[in-house]
């Protein structure tokens, strides 16, 4: 995906967060996460196995850039290639006092925070308790799919190529 298209989607969800009355997104790894940076690694299967992956998140604000906070082990991997802040935790810092840390600088206490359905379940207690004033607003599918169903140029590119195979085929 190219930084074009990168931008695109994300004034695309921008906009769709003021439409929701949000002051911001964050979400994990999975499929809003790979929208909106392009980034398809690691696979899968890795997403979970490790202590910290709950707080390998994208925060996404209404207005301004988002910004990634992830643990080590996916630094390489996730600054390759993106033009997002990434903030990474070090050493043997405690995850939940990394992750707080992080949100609570990024002023999202006492805002309107919308939370993807995938988000797992440590990382909404951690938000919880880093940010006691926060509302969480549930994003469900209609909400995340009216934002991913919009394609631009790329990626009409990309669907009527995987068509062409699939004819081919």
């Amino acid at each position: 995906m190219t930084l074009n298209s990168t931008a695109t989607r994300l004034n695309r969800l921008q906009a769709a967060l003021a439409t929701f009355d949000l002051d911001a997104m964050l979400t994990n790894y999975g499929p809003m996460f790979q929208y909106v940076t392009g980034l398809e690694k690691p696979v899968s299967y890795d997403v979970g196995r490790a202590h910290g992956d709950w707080i390998t998140v994208l925060v996404v604000p209404s207005d301004g850039e988002p910004v990634l906070i992830l643990r080590p082990s996916w630094l390489r991997e996730y600054t390759e290639g993106t033009s997002f802040e990434v903030r990474a935790l070090e050493g043997d810092e405690d995850a939940d006092a990394f992750f707080a840390r992080q949100l609570q600088s990024l002023g999202l206490d006492g805002k309107r925070i919308g939370v993807p359905k995938t988000v797992w379940g440590q990382t909404v207690v951690s938000m919880r308790n880093a940010l006691p004033n926060a509302t969480l607003v549930a994003m469900d599918d209609r909400t995340v799919d009216r934002i991913r169903t919009i394609k631009d140029a790329d990626e009409i590119a990309l669907l009527e190529e995987a068509a062409r195979i699939t004819d081919e085929t």
